[in-house]
């Protein structure tokens, strides 16, 4: 081992309190993304060999690709905090070593190694981690899949990616402050800066083409330039985002000083002033956590607008839940009466259906047969019914169908069927919703003549029945030889809320990663402050002050930044509803309680802050800051 790299590894490890404090962030934090994204890899293995109903086998590489990304960015993001923690005293000592004689390149291998140690050390332990809770990760069950069937490990490439992708970026966002040392030599700092005005260009830039997008698309549609400005206006959005927040925390900064004389304020304010990118970037993770996390939520809401679900919904939770049934093993009347008896059922209806020829210039059309009792029991709203009348069936304010006469055949053919030729029906049954509620576009009394002749012996059912999955199951359990369908496809539901569950799951781990980015980074922060803090105390400053000082301090941003994420991630969620004529299902109260969420988050966290900062003045404090 040479002499520079013995040097980083000693610095590592060495040090007082607050250097062995960073040592051990990073080792926490590159632990945790390893193991995060190790499970993440492993997912997406898993649900690839999986490949159910589901998600549509087309989308799921892009959704396990969205997944990814959308968790491998907060992990990065924890990373490159964890590695710039402390950074004043670290940029200082390095300063140091250039003033005893190293190079710049020397004083970069020093820097590299003393950082990458520590990720290194922090990936092992992730990837031994991760290794003794795969069997417990791999028994959960998220959105109701289970990887307990399928291997669960990361395929080669991405086990790799990990395992030198964590430490490598970490010590590069640790090597780009390395450029400017001789800007400070001895540590003398250098403050930011005024925000340059150009911060905002991104996000206007971005909410302007969203705006642009939606204007289109309610105009002329959605097609390509709509949805590519879509996607751009997301990204510089979400990027302005960062940009802005200092140049609010800036100006109120400045409103503060004018207009308050209070200590606390005044020393707040002086802080934010001097470093408006500070805090931000302590706030960075969370902020770009919450604009996906309320964006993306956004994107559920188009699959739970959509009739499918509705439908599915309304059946499964509020009923009634129309159900056909066949029984192919007793006699009809038999059958009916085991339907009436089984749990949940309301009313049994027999189905009984015609059909015409289907030929090339016309499609099949499909009559109810029947009785005006029958057909209210399926269609509450039903009027026009005449037991003596073919009738069309319609929905409201719908014209009726043609004049010509019509050959009715059965549904279920061997050999030759026998015809009944009918004129064309003389009367309209109107209801809301033709098709779900009776499945045909014809009614024809049962006391016809001739009708008789082409209906089945043994006719299927149609079930209403109360709301839950477990009535179609019930069914077939007490009732010999059936079986059931739904057609509210039950099976479009369990999509959607598979899809929102997983939504859910990955916004639980962002916003965890986020917090745990703003709690390690605020709390080294506060205590790197400690000079200043102590500085205060030894002149007469009361503790209370100085906790109310960094409650300031630490809440601006927040109060600043958390808005504005979770506001402008939910215009695009609101964006892409709007590509889809949508905008009125904009998820408002998941917005609101995404928020309550993340402001309870911070402000435990900025408790913390307050705590490291507020430290009892001590005789070694004073000899030491």
């Amino acid at each position: 081992m040479t002499p520079l790299l013995r040097l980083g590894v000693r610095l590592a490890g060495g040090g007082g309190p607050p250097e062995r404090v960073r040592a051990a962030s990073v080792v926490l934090a590159s632990a945790i993304g390893c193991w995060l994204l190790l499970n993440t890899f492993a997912i997406a293995a898993a649900e690839s060999v999986l490949r159910d109903d589901l998600f549509a086998a087309t989308e799921m590489q892009r959704l396990l690709a969205a997944v990814v990304a959308a968790i491998v960015m907060p992990v990065l993001v924890l990373t490159a905090t964890a590695s710039r923690l402390s950074a004043t005293i670290r940029d200082r000592r390095l300063a140091s070593l250039r003033l005893l004689g190293l190079s710049p390149r020397q004083t970069r291998v020093v820097a590299a190694t003393e950082v990458g140690a520590t990720a290194v050390l922090g990936t092992a332990l992730g990837v031994l981690l991760f290794w003794l809770t795969r069997p417990v990760v791999s028994g959960l069950q998220v959105a109701g899949r289970d990887w307990s069937s399928v291997p669960f490990q990361p395929a080669p490439w991405s086990h790799v990616a990990v395992v030198v992708g964590v430490p490598l970026a970490t010590v590069v966002v640790s090597l780009i402050p390395t450029r400017g040392l001789g800007r400070s030599i001895l540590g003398s700092q250098v403050h930011d800066q005024r925000p340059s005005a150009w911060r905002a260009a991104p996000l206007a830039g971005g909410l302007l083409l969203l705006t642009w997008a939606v204007a289109q698309a309610w105009a002329d549609g959605v097609s390509s330039p709509e949805f590519y400005a879509f996607v751009g206006g997301t990204l510089l959005t979400a990027f302005g985002v960062l940009l802005i927040v200092p140049i609010f925390v800036r100006l109120v900064a400045e409103v503060a000083l004018r207009v308050s004389s209070r200590p606390t304020v005044r020393i707040a304010a002086r802080r934010l002033q001097s470093q408006p990118a500070g805090m931000t970037r302590v706030v960075a993770g969370l902020l770009v956590g919450l604009f996906v996390i309320a964006g993306a939520r956004g994107v559920v809401t188009a699959w739970e607008t959509t009739p499918q679900y509705v439908r599915a919904d309304q059946s499964l939770h509020h009923g009634p839940q129309v159900l056909d049934v066949s029984v192919r093993r007793i006699a009809s009347a038999d059958a009916a009466a085991a339907l009436e008896r089984a749990p949940g059922v309301r009313d049994v209806v027999p189905l009984r259906n015609v059909t015409t020829r289907c030929t090339v210039t016309g499609p099949c059309m499909q009559a109810l047969v029947g009785t005006c009792a029958e057909v209210a029991t399926l269609a509450p709203d039903a009027v026009g019914c005449r037991d003596d009348a073919v009738s069309w069936i319609r929905a409201a304010e719908s014209m009726p169908g043609s004049d010509q006469t019509f050959t009715w055949l059965p549904t279920r053919r061997h050999g030759p069927p026998p015809t009944l030729t009918l004129p064309a029906p003389d009367s309209v049954i109107y209801t809301d919703d033709p098709v779900a509620a009776l499945q045909a576009g014809v009614f024809i009394p049962i006391s016809t003549p001739g009708i008789q002749a082409l209906i089945p012996k043994r006719p299927d059912f149609t079930v209403l029945a109360g709301p839950g999955a477990e009535v179609a199951q019930d069914i077939e359990r007490t009732v010999r030889g059936a079986s059931v369908f739904s057609q509210a496809a039950p099976e479009d539901y369990y999509f959607v809320a598979g899809l929102r569950a997983l939504v859910w799951s990955v916004a639980a781990v962002i916003l965890s990663v986020g917090l745990l980015a703003f709690a390690i980074s605020a709390v080294d922060r506060a205590i790197g402050r400690r000079r200043e803090i102590v500085s205060l105390q030894l002149v007469g400053v009361p503790p209370r002050t100085l906790r109310a000082t960094q409650w300031y301090e630490s809440l601006l941003p927040l109060v600043l930044g958390l808005p504005m994420a979770i506001g402008l991630g939910w215009w695009a969620g609101s964006a892409f509803l709007a590509l889809g004529d949508e905008l009125n299902a904009t998820p408002w109260r998941s917005a609101t309680g995404l928020a309550g969420v993340s402001v309870v988050g911070a402000l435990i966290v900025a408790g913390l802050t307050v705590i490291a900062a507020s430290p009892r003045i001590r005789a070694d404090l004073i000899r030491r800051e």
